[in-house]
């Protein structure tokens, strides 16, 4: 069953993302907007503010498109816990994406 958000509020991408994605098993998160991207692990790099095409995938594989291209400009392979949070950077909430993993240590949001 597919579920689609229009501009929704940083809570309600929040709310919605860990509700629906708990309870359907086999489900794609797509989320595209304005993000940013960082990543630490076996390097660490910082994608600045730009439009993406974030995908979350059932298995934990995570997936960070620009607007051209086929490849993603980031990624996480299966196996990754992802958490979604809402926080509020200069009085600016934000929804986020985290996903991790332990072997190898490395994280993205």
């Amino acid at each position: 069953m597919a579920h689609m958000l229009v501009s929704p509020t940083p809570s309600e991408a929040e709310e919605c993302a860990g509700t629906y994605m708990r309870g359907a098993r086999n489900s794609v998160l797509i989320v595209v907007g304005c993000c940013s991207v960082e990543y630490v692990g076996r390097a660490r790099s910082t994608l600045g503010w730009g439009e993406r095409i974030v995908i979350v995938k059932p298995d934990g594989s995570v997936l960070v498109h620009q607007r051209a291209g086929r490849e993603p400009v980031n990624w996480q392979p299966p196996g990754t816990q992802v958490r979604y949070r809402t926080e509020t950077d200069n009085d600016t909430p934000m929804f986020v994406i985290y996903s991790y993993r332990f072997k190898p240590p490395e994280k993205m949001y």
